[in-house]
Order: structure tokens, then sequence, then C-alpha cells
């Protein structure tokens, strides 16, 4: 499917399409990694961790927020190089996450993300296509 970046005034702003909300939310999540990490080849000695995010609002919108931002904080003050991801469970008022990551050196940083916003986010359900937009804080 498609994903886009767009011009935004203050910060980053992302657009993803994708054909189920389990996809959406994983091209979402690689979005985050692709524009905080270098894409680096050392990928040697792995260690797994299970990451789980529960929503009381019960909310797609509220979920996606507070997921990008617990992967934003692994990378920058975890400082987790996280090279992939696996979506094992998704439902409105839960993510379960499973992931592969290494510790981070300082040059593999692309740029510093702080955070997502809740301005204009929001997914949306066009025929058969899931559609997000967000605003990263940078």
């Amino acid at each position: 499917m498609i994903s886009n970046i767009f011009n935004h005034t203050a910060d980053i702003g992302i657009k993803i399409k994708a054909k189920d909300i389990k996809i959406l939310f994983s091209k979402c999540i690689n979005k985050i990694i692709k524009l905080a990490l270098i894409n680096s080849r050392n990928i040697y000695k792995l260690n797994k961790k299970k990451l789980i995010i529960k929503n009381i609002n019960k909310s797609y919108e509220d979920l996606l927020h507070d997921t990008l931002n617990e992967i934003i904080y692994l990378i920058f003050v975890k400082k987790y190089y996280i090279s992939k991801i696996n979506i094992k469970k998704l439902l409105f008022d839960k993510i379960i996450i499973e992931f592969f990551y290494r510790k981070l050196n300082k040059d593999e940083i692309i740029r510093e993300l702080k955070c997502v916003t809740y301005h204009n986010l929001s997914i949306k359900r066009n025929k058969n296509i899931y559609i997000t937009e967000f605003i990263i804080d940078t």
C-alpha cells in the first residue's frame, strides 16, 4: 500500500494507508524507526522482547498514539536499535508486539523524534483501506 510524508509547519506529518489495521500499525511503527535510525547492515546478536500496551480509551487512535510514543521512548531513552517488529495481537484496548533489538550506537540516529502528538491524529476506514495521519514532534 502507500505511505507518504507530508509537510507540516513545525514537525513531520505522516500519512499511511494499508489494507487492514494490523498492517497499518506495523507500517506506522516501521516509519518511526526509519525516520529515526539509519538502515544498519550490522544486525548481529539481537535480543528479543515483548511489548504490551493497554489502552483504557479503547480507540485505535489512542492505541496508535501510545504505541508510537513507546517506540520513540525505546529508541531515544532506552537506546534500542529496533531491527524487526511483529504484532502478535491487536485489539481496541491492547497491542502486543514482539521486537528484536540491540544497543543503539549514537552514529545510527538520523534525527531525534520527541513524540507523536494528538494534533490531527486520525484513523479512517474508506471501503477496504485504512488511512492514518499523525504529526511527529521533532
